[in-house]
C-alpha cells in the first residue's frame, strides 16, 4: 500500500470538484491496466456522484465472454451498477473505426438510461502522444493536432480524459501498490493495427533516433493546438455570431474580411456541427473562390451544398422540406391586399422563414423554378439562386402573380412558369 497518496490523485479530485455531485458518471471500463487505475482511483476518492460501469465485449476473443463475467463480479464487490453489451459484427474491414462507433452508440445509450453527466475514460499520456502522432503523418490541419481534448462533447454525450497528463508508469505503480492484477489483450500489441504499430515500432525507432524526448514534444504540439484552436475559436465567433439560419441552412455574411486560415477553421467547424466534412482540395478551391469574390458557384458534399454569393458563405440543406414548411406557415390568406401585398420583403427574411403576405380571395396556383424573365426580376434584389429557386410564388386564375418580393407581376410573366398544385382559397 502507498504510504501517501499517488501525484495524480490531486488532479483527479480538482477534476471531479467540476462535475455536478447529484448525476451519475459512468465509467469506461475494460478490466484493462488503464482502466482498472481509473476505476480504482475513483473509488478510493469517494466521488459524491455515483459511478457506473459501463463494458463492451466486441468479441474478438475467445477470453472476453469469461472476462465480461469477471467484470460483472468485480462491479458486484465495488457495489457499482454495471452495463455490458456484447457485440459481434462479422465484418473486417476498418475493424477500429466500427468498434468505436459501437463504443459511442451503447454509451448513448446508458447516458440517457441513467441520466449520466458523461463518461470518463482512462487515456493517458502516452495514448495522446499516440494520437497526435497519428495526426500529425496524416497531414492534419494545425489546429486539429490538438489530440484528445480533456473534455469533449459529442451529440449529448460528454466524455470526459482527466488522465491526458499522467504517465502509463504511475498508473501501473498505482496499481502495484494496491496489489490489483489486471486483464491483458493481446490485440493491444497486435501489429495489423494501426494503434499498435504506432506503440510497438514507430514511437520507439523515434525515441532511438531523436532522443527520449519524443513524447513530450508530441504533447507540448498538442497543447499548443490546443491554444491556437481557443484563439481560433474566439475570432471566428464574431463571425458567427453574425450568422443567418432558417429553414434553407445558415449563412455567413463577409467571409472575404477573413483571413484563409480564420475561413478554414469556420467551414470545417460549421460543416462538423452538421455532420459533414469537405476533403482538402476542393476546401482549397472554395478559399480561392472567395478571395476573388466569385458569385453563384457551389460545392455540394454529403449532407450540404457550400454557395458563394457576393460576400456570403451558404451552408444550405440538401435535404430540407423548407419550401413546403413556408408555404404552410409563412402567408396568410386573406383580404388586406391593398398595404399588405404591396409590402416587399428582402431575401434574409424570406431565408429565415420570416415571411408573411396576403392575396385576394381565389384560386392559386403554387409556382416553383421560374423562367429566366422571372429570375431577371427577381435580380433586382440580387437574390441568390438558391432562394430564387425556392421562392413562394403564387399565381391566380386571372394570372396576377403574389411573392413575397414583388408585389404583382404580369400576365405575360406567368405563361413561363411551371405549374404545381392548385390551391383554393
Amino acid at each position: 500500500m502507498f504510504s501517501s497518496e499517488p501525484r495524480f490523485f490531486s488532479q483527479l479530485s480538482k477534476w471531479m470538484s467540476s462535475l455536478s455531485p447529484k448525476k451519475p458518471l459512468m465509467v469506461g471500463y475494460s478490466g484493462g491496466r488503464d482502466s482498472k487505475a481509473l476505476l480504482y482511483a475513483l473509488h478510493a476518492l469517494k466521488p459524491p456522484f455515483p459511478t457506473i460501469i459501463v463494458h463492451i465485449n466486441h468479441g474478438w476473443r475467445k477470453e472476453a465472454d469469461q472476462e465480461e463475467k469477471e467484470i460483472r463480479k468485480e462491479a458486484a464487490f465495488l457495489k457499482k451498477a454495471v452495463y455490458t453489451k456484447k457485440i459481434v459484427r462479422s465484418e473486417q474491414n476498418n475493424r477500429e473505426d466500427r468498434a468505436r462507433e459501437d463504443r459511442l452508440s451503447f454509451f448513448n445509450e446508458v447516458a440517457e438510461k441513467t441520466g449520466a453527466q458523461g463518461i470518463v475514460l482512462a487515456h493517458h499520456r502516452q495514448d495522446q502522444a499516440e494520437t497526435v502522432l497519428k495526426r500529425l503523418l496524416e497531414g492534419a490541419s494545425l489546429q486539429k493536432l490538438h489530440g484528445m481534448l480533456p473534455k469533449k462533447h459529442l451529440g449529448n454525450l460528454t466524455i470526459f480524459r482527466p488522465l491526458l497528463d499522467v504517465s502509463e508508469k504511475e498508473l501501473l505503480h498505482f496499481l502495484n501498490g494496491i496489489g490489483k492484477t489486471y486483464l491483458e489483450d493481446p490485440t493491444n500489441h497486435c501489429t495489423k493495427y494501426l494503434r499498435a504499430r504506432l506503440r510497438q515500432h514507430l514511437l520507439p525507432q523515434l525515441e532511438a533516433s531523436f532522443g527520449k524526448g519524443v513524447q513530450k514534444s508530441l504533447i507540448h504540439l498538442a497543447k499548443q493546438s490546443q491554444d491556437l484552436s481557443k484563439y481560433l475559436e474566439q475570432t471566428v465567433q464574431k463571425r458567427l455570431d453574425q450568422q443567418i439560419e432558417g429553414p434553407f441552412g445558415m449563412m455567413v455574411p463577409n467571409i472575404s474580411a477573413m483571413s484563409d486560415f480564420e475561413k478554414k477553421y469556420l467551414i470545417q467547424k460549421l460543416l462538423e456541427k452538421r455532420g459533414d466534412f469537405c476533403k482538402r482540395a476542393p476546401l482549397e478551391e472554395l478559399l480561392v473562390w472567395t478571395a476573388q469574390k466569385k458569385s453563384s458557384v457551389s460545392l455540394p458534399l454529403k449532407n450540404t451544398t457550400l454557395y458563394l454569393h457576393q460576400d456570403a458563405l451558404f451552408f444550405l440543406n440538401k435535404t430540407s422540406d423548407a419550401t413546403d414548411h413556408l408555404h404552410e406557415k409563412r402567408f396568410y390568406l386573406g383580404d388586406g391586399l391593398e398595404e399588405s401585398c404591396r409590402r416587399e420583403y428582402s431575401w434574409t427574411d424570406y431565408f429565415q422563414g420570416k415571411v408573411s403576405f396576403f392575396v385576394p380571395k381565389g384560386n392559386y396556383y403554387t409556382v416553383k423554378r421560374a423562367s429566366t424573365y422571372w429570375r431577371k426580376k427577381l435580380g433586382k434584389q440580387k437574390i441568390p439562386l438558391p432562394i430564387r429557386n425556392e421562392c413562394l410564388v403564387l399565381m391566380s386564375d386571372h394570372g396576377e402573380v403574389y411573392t413575397p418580393f414583388c408585389s404583382q407581376l404580369s400576365l405575360g410573366v406567368c405563361v413561363e412558369f411551371f405549374f404545381e398544385d392548385l390551391v383554393s382559397v
